[in-house]
């Protein structure tokens, strides 16, 4: 890290107030954190140039948070900055009760003190950022191989993986021993000789979804309600809302995961994760098959034989038409291109309309119609 007179103001780094409370540091910190997790910037093709410098950013935002999420750091930083956390407070500050605890004896001729000054005792030193992301959200990276993070959209199902921060951090997060000083506000419950605490299993909720939403996108805002553990180890109520994005082209069985947003199993111990399910609605009169959409168009057979002319709007309300100049023959289909859904594996590039025709056959013919009509029908 830069020096103490070089690094940015914390409020400033997470973009918050001085007069910020608590749960506006931790949704700061949540947001900007894994906007610039560099894990992201990596899955995302970003160069080396891009993913050190989210790194760095990553770095900041993680001292920033850690500082003002404790509430005697953030006391001592307020007071004297960033010399302060360095330095730990100057001599004449052992007369403050805020800042007592930060000697080594207590006040002037105490147990710590060096001819009756109080040696100074504290010196901060950051905590790795992937520690303190993993104890936020309850130890996984939501950017690492596999998706299934926050936010993150899973096609094919997959998710979890290995350390989510070795290809970042170099290696695993290993042993944490006794824990990290001064993580106060922290889910968790990572230090000790309790070992950690236990996480829910993810929850699964269903979203369904319209052709037209799928076809489309959208954005689907909700509130997920759920139950935590207070500082007085109360269970409450807690009402996060969630916004998930519905990217064109997803299909039934997509996958948005979002950490840390759902239910706790015991005080101390990580909230759960809840993965949002991708579900299809049944169309009026449109299947999906892969990219493409199907229309099944049931003619009579004169019009079969003679042509016929079918309208409608797409999934995207445009208009399209078709008019057959040959005969039809039952199981037939014509392709009206690019009207169909969104392939995400091509590049967004458009399915294909298709129709398909069932030809309704009369179920009897009046008598004095056959000989017309095998008239007409001859050599056919």
């Amino acid at each position: 890290m830069s020096s103490s007179s070089t690094k940015a103001d914390y409020y400033t780094t997470l973009g918050i107030a001085k007069s910020a409370t608590e749960a506006e540091i931790k949704k700061a910190f949540r947001t900007l954190s894994l906007k610039h997790h560099p894990d992201k910037v990596q899955r995302k093709g970003g160069s080396k140039e891009d993913i050190e410098a989210a790194n760095a950013k990553f770095k900041e935002i993680s001292e920033a948070y850690e500082v003002l999420s404790d509430p005697d750091k953030r006391a001592l930083y307020d007071k004297y900055g960033h010399q302060g956390l360095a330095n730990g407070p100057p001599p004449d500050a052992q007369s403050d009760p805020r800042f007592a605890h930060f000697f080594g004896g207590g006040g002037p001729g105490g147990p710590g003190g060096a001819g009756g000054g109080g040696a100074r005792q504290f010196h901060f030193q950051a905590s790795r950022p992937e520690d303190i992301f993993a104890q936020f959200f309850g130890g996984r990276s939501p950017f690492g191989a596999g998706g299934g993070g926050f936010g993150s959209d899973d096609d094919d199902g997959g998710g979890g993986g290995a350390d989510p921060f070795a290809s970042m951090f170099g290696g695993g997060m290993g042993g944490m021993g006794g824990g990290m000083p001064g993580m106060h506000g922290m889910h968790g419950g990572m230090g000790g000789g309790g070992g950690r605490a236990r996480k829910p299993r993810t929850a699964v909720s269903e979203v369904p979804c319209t052709l037209e939403e799928l076809a489309l996108g959208t954005t689907k805002k909700l509130k997920v309600t759920s139950t935590v553990f207070g500082d007085n180890g109360q269970p409450t109520k807690r009402s996060s809302p969630v916004e998930l994005e519905i990217k064109p082209g997803y299909h039934a069985g997509t996958k948005l995961t979002f950490n840390g947003i759902g239910d706790q199993a015991q005080p101390g111990a990580p909230a759960g994760d809840i993965q949002f399910v991708i579900a299809e609605k049944p169309h009026s009169y449109f299947k999906r098959q892969g990219a493409d959409v199907v229309y099944e168009a049931t003619i009579s057979l004169r019009a079969a034989l003679t042509g016929v002319k079918i309208s409608m709007k797409d999934l995207y309300g445009e208009e399209v038409t078709l008019t057959t100049d040959t005969p039809v023959q039952p199981g037939d289909e014509r392709r009206i291109a690019g009207h169909g859904m969104p392939d995400r594996k091509r590049g967004g590039k458009k399915g294909d309309l298709v129709i398909k025709f069932n030809v309704r056959f009369p179920t009897s013919i009046p008598a004095d119609k056959v000989a017309a009509i095998k008239q007409a029908l001859t050599g056919v």
